[in-house]
């Protein structure tokens, strides 16, 4: 049994936008690089949508041969779609993460290593469907196309392509 409680934030931020949820730490293990890089060619074809971006900020991003914070990844890869990229910084109230994950279209988890995504049974939990990466402990979890998607690692043109397919 999972308890929810809408976000006092909700109303300014997230109500009636139709959102992608990346969240847990934004670094490169965790794939964030790979929503990045997605973000904009996803973006291209569904405008009306958002990607949502929660969790600790990370500053070794590797990008040319600088190293930037998550922010800066973003803003660098996504040119035509600013307004639709929301970052918030972690939620404790477990109730408000539950809302927002019941909320969302799917949660993004490309995830380069993982043991046992804790943050995919989480999502599950509430509803959400998951994108995975094959080959990080999420096989373990998700059936491709059943609860959830797989795609391969670092491939942010496949990680579109399952998106779509959900859309469609």
């Amino acid at each position: 049994n999972v308890d929810y409680e809408k976000p006092a934030f909700w109303d300014n931020l997230l109500e009636g936008k139709k959102y992608y949820l990346f969240f847990g730490t934004m670094n490169y293990i965790k794939g964030i690089h790979t929503v990045c890089k997605a973000a904009e060619l996803f973006l291209d074809k569904y405008p009306d949508r958002y990607i949502v971006l929660l969790g600790p900020n990370s500053n070794k991003l590797p990008l040319d041969d600088n190293h930037v914070d998550s922010y800066g990844l973003m803003e660098h890869l996504v040119v035509r779609h600013k307004e639709n990229i929301i970052f918030m910084e972690s939620i404790y109230n477990k109730k408000w993460l539950n809302y927002i994950l019941r909320e969302a279209i799917a949660c993004l988890m490309p995830s380069r290593i993982d043991n046992f995504p804790n943050t995919c049974v989480e999502a599950m939990a509430n509803g959400a469907i998951v994108f995975g990466t094959n080959g990080a402990s999420f096989e373990q979890l998700i059936v491709d196309g059943e609860n959830g998607f797989l795609c391969e690692r670092d491939d942010y043109k496949g990680l579109v392509e399952k998106m779509c397919n959900l859309e469609s």
